[in-house]
């Protein structure tokens, strides 16, 4: 209490949204199909020539709703993005989502109408050299929308794991998956807008998140 008045202290943890519209646009921030709320923008890749974007099959292509073309916001629609002034990319194309077999990934790739609008490297990470194989015990780390910066621990691979929310009625089959706890042990791995995040082993792309628990993230 305090002067006699009895009060309670409830701990609470607050985070800086990345959902500010940045130009170039770095992995790490808001983005998203028009169609849908927010995403992140995983990590900028070359394809041959050209950068490109990659994230998640429900943050580009918007479940499969999408259509090749579709405006891609930077920021996301939630985050006030708009179509006159915040198109970034158009989707170019996607790994479609299954509803009754099993799937291996949520991609989906977007080319930016103006190549300059685009940085190779994820904020608060850096530049990604390359690609890495995960084992049990690895260490990785993601930066995304919602909850930031944050590094957790592989605790399963090869997982298989069923999701809600991509087909109305019916959870959405996926194997070879990552399992990922959280070690700061402060709030989960992953929290809703993270969809889309690209996960590292140091500076190396491991996966992509898309999904995750009340219990691990």
């Amino acid at each position: 209490e305090i002067d006699g008045i009895k009060t309670d202290i409830q701990e609470r943890q607050f985070f800086a949204l990345r959902t500010q519209r940045v130009r170039p646009a770095l992995g790490g921030y808001s983005v998203g199909n028009y169609r849908i709320t927010a995403g992140t923008l995983g990590v900028n890749l070359w394809q041959q020539d050209k950068k490109i974007i990659l994230s998640n099959n429900h943050v580009l292509a918007a479940s499969n709703k999408g259509e090749i073309g579709d405006k891609i916001l930077q920021p996301g629609v939630y985050d006030n993005g708009q179509i006159q002034t915040d198109t970034i990319a158009e989707l170019l194309d996607f790994e479609p989502l299954k509803a009754d077999i099993e799937n291996l990934m949520d991609a989906a790739i977007a080319l930016p109408q103006n190549q300059g609008d685009l940085d190779n490297n994820i904020v608060d990470i850096g530049k990604p050299n390359g690609f890495a194989e995960i084992q049990l015990g690895d260490i990785v780390h993601k930066s995304s929308r919602t909850s930031v910066y944050n590094e957790g621990k592989i605790i399963g691979i090869n997982a298989e794991i069923l999701v809600n929310g991509f087909f109305e009625g019916k959870q959405t089959k996926f194997v070879n998956q990552i399992i990922i706890d959280d070690i700061r042990e402060d709030k989960g791995f992953a929290l809703p807008g993270d969809s889309g995040s690209a996960l590292l082993k140091e500076f190396k792309v491991c996966g992509l998140i898309f999904a995750g628990d009340n219990d691990i993230g």
